[in-house]
């Protein structure tokens, strides 16, 4: 779907008027080049994973909380026009699903599942979040690798893997926040909160609030509110707050309307009910928050799930 254009009449070599359309695509659809175009701008982003849901367990044993979801990379990357079909297949990838309540006595938590790839023909790939681990345990980074198109330096912008539980059954780890002189500057969307756990002394515990990313205007969004202990449900992320690493400038003289979102927040354990579910991802591309612990007779929190990836394509045609 065309969102805009920009057009600078004269402005192309031989006295052409160069134009500027934004394609935003959230499923899967064909491109079509059109008539006149010189290259496109694309930017991809794979989808968000979800989070793994919170134990199940008997009396003054350790219960744990769910691990939050990672987030997709994002590949950004510029393609002449004769290198380009008449038809391009865009696939987006599905955001990946919650680990499930646990329904069973003394069982451990249940896994998130991995989000899917987001590619642009066979030109562009941004892998989706890694799967988060059984029991607590966090997936792992989505770093740069020839399982990417492209794979060279500065077209690739690394997913980060949500935040483990406390192995002994505490408050939930928060998301990650986005950092301007650090590592996590390259992480394009941070990775969820665990959910909360429940200790050897039956403490319920909250759960963890979800990342924090930048927008292009230098500000970050609030995190995601952690599910409070007693068993309340993480918050959502937020939707298309992180254009920071998500377009280009060009892009951005549309301007674009979707961009990355922020991963969900943990639920709360529950020592004598059911416990809260991990808040989903906020579109696009972030990841759910973990579940909170339970004790036997009582289901525990769900894992949030992944938001689904998205693909931005910016033609150049002149006429």
């Amino acid at each position: 779907m065309a969102v805009g254009k920009f057009v600078n009449k004269g402005a192309a070599a031989g006295g052409g008027t160069l134009t500027l359309t934004l394609r935003e695509y959230t499923a899967g659809a064909t491109w079509s080049k059109p008539s006149g175009l010189v290259m496109v701008e694309v930017v991809c982003v794979g989808a968000g994973g979800g989070g793994g849901s919170g134990g199940r367990q008997a009396s003054g044993v350790v219960s744990r909380g769910g691990a939050g979801g990672g987030s997709g990379s994002a590949v950004y990357h510029q393609i002449l026009a004769a290198s380009l079909g008449a038809t391009e297949t865009v696939t987006i990838g599905a955001g990946g699903t919650g680990g499930a309540a646990i329904t069973a006595n003394s069982t451990n938590g249940g896994a998130g599942a991995a989000g899917g790839d987001t590619s642009f023909g066979t030109h562009v790939l941004a892998k989706g979040a890694g799967a988060t681990g059984a029991n607590g345990s966090s997936g792992t980074d989505v770093g740069l690798s020839t399982s990417s198109n492209p794979d060279y330096p500065f077209a690739f912008i690394a997913g980060k893997t949500g935040v483990s539980s406390q192995s002994a059954g505490g408050v939930g780890s928060s998301g990650q926040t986005q950092s301007l002189d650090s590592g996590n500057n390259f992480a394009m969307i941070m990775g969820a909160g665990s959910g909360g756990g429940l200790d050897t002394s039956n403490n319920n515990r909250s759960g963890g609030t979800g990342g924090r990313i930048y927008n292009i205007a230098g500000t970050l969004n609030t995190a995601a509110s952690a599910g409070t202990a007693g068993g309340g449900a993480g918050a959502n992320g937020v939707d298309n707050h992180g254009n920071r690493l998500t377009s280009s400038a060009s892009m951005r003289t549309i301007p674009p309307t979707k961009f990355a979102g922020t991963s969900g927040a943990g639920g709360g354990s529950n020592n004598a009910g059911v416990a809260g579910n991990g808040g989903n991802g906020g579109n696009y591309g972030a990841g759910g928050g973990g579940g909170g612990g339970s004790r036997n007779g009582n289901n525990s929190g769900a894992g949030g799930a992944g938001s689904g990836g998205l693909c931005l394509v910016l033609e150049y045609t002149i006429t």
